[in-house]
């Protein structure tokens, strides 16, 4: 499985700077490669965890709590269970 690059991000080697407590459900917008998405998703197995970007770079494996989809962000949101207006 790819890893997420922590060595690019100044956090103190953490995957996100947000309390990732009794976390449910995670929105990558912009996903890129979706390595952040595989890292949390994996860590995170109870977390229902959607990848979106509008380039199609998929990973070989992701994990069975993962969505990836191939989207623009500019465009309608097709995942109203994590999006609420």
């Amino acid at each position: 499985m790819p890893k997420f690059d922590k060595s690019s991000v100044n956090n103190g080697n953490h995957l996100s700077n947000a309390p990732l407590s009794n976390l449910q459900s995670r929105l990558d917008v912009g996903a890129g490669n979706r390595d952040w998405a595989c890292e949390i998703a994996d860590h995170h197995p109870e977390a229902k965890v959607i990848a979106f970007d509008r380039l199609d770079v998929l990973p070989e494996w992701v994990p069975p709590n993962l969505t990836c989809q191939i989207d623009n962000a500019d465009g309608q949101w097709t995942f109203p269970e994590i999006v609420s207006t």
